[in-house]
C-alpha cells in the first residue's frame, strides 16, 4: 500500500508543480492512513515545531497572516 500511496503523492506533486505559485499543504485523515506523518511533512515541505508538528504559519501578505493547523495533531491514526 505504501508503494502506491507513494507513487500517487508523486503524481500529485508533479501536479502542483506546473502550477508554479506557492502551494501550502496540510494533513488530513486519508493522508495519515497511508504514509506516515514525518515522511509526509519531509515530501510536502511542512516544517512544524520541532517534535513533528504538522502545523505552522505564514505570511502572505504584510497584514495577513495565515495558520494551519493540523486536526489530526492528537488523534489514534
Amino acid at each position: 500500500v505504501q508503494d502506491q500511496a507513494e507513487q500517487v503523492l508523486d503524481g500529485l506533486l508533479e501536479e502542483f508543480d506546473k502550477l508554479e505559485k506557492p502551494v501550502y499543504h496540510m494533513l488530513g485523515n486519508h493522508c495519515l492512513y497511508n504514509l506516515p506523518r514525518p515522511h509526509l511533512n519531509q515530501r510536502l515541505g511542512i516544517h512544524g515545531p520541532e517534535g513533528g508538528g504538522s502545523y505552522y504559519a505564514f505570511e502572505p501578505h504584510p497584514r495577513w497572516r495565515v495558520v494551519v493547523v493540523d486536526a489530526y495533531d492528537v488523534s489514534v491514526l
